[in-house]
């Protein structure tokens, strides 16, 4: 079995609507996780992939859109993230479509978006905390 995501304080960027984004988008995450180390059907793991899929499009418009409001200097880099993350999301799921889910394609699955969780929520996300905490000072 996958280890699920727990969400930790020290995760909080100390803006409500991110931070419940984040945790919304760990919870289809770890539903996802659940369906593909229980060997659930084809289906159910698409439906698993497009629900995230959908979070995460949800989250980078509004985090894109605050970033420009507040002129954050390193939006463009950001922005190469999300891009690149989507970019390698969408090759999972043409791959999951083409073809029955392998316990190989499984951890490559879990593997890509546990990394990306962990360096883009406690690295990346990080920063631009302490961006906006020291423009609100």
């Amino acid at each position: 079995m996958f280890k699920l995501f727990n969400w930790d304080e020290k995760m909080s960027i100390d803006k409500d609507v991110i931070d419940d984004q984040h945790k919304t988008m760990m919870m289809s995450a770890n539903l996802l996780f659940e369906s593909l180390s229980k060997g659930k059907s084809k289906d159910v793991i698409i439906g698993g992939i497009n629900c995230l899929r959908n979070y995460i499009l949800e989250h980078f418009d509004y985090e894109i859109a605050y970033m420009k409001k507040h002129n954050y200097p390193a939006l463009e880099e950001h922005l190469k993230s999300h891009e690149e993350f989507l970019n390698k999301y969408e090759e999972f799921l043409k791959r999951v479509k083409s073809k029955e889910v392998s316990g190989e394609l499984a951890v490559e699955i879990y593997s890509f978006i546990s990394n990306w969780f962990i360096s883009h929520i406690e690295n990346e996300n990080i920063r631009y905390h302490d961006f906006w905490k020291n423009k609100e000072a």
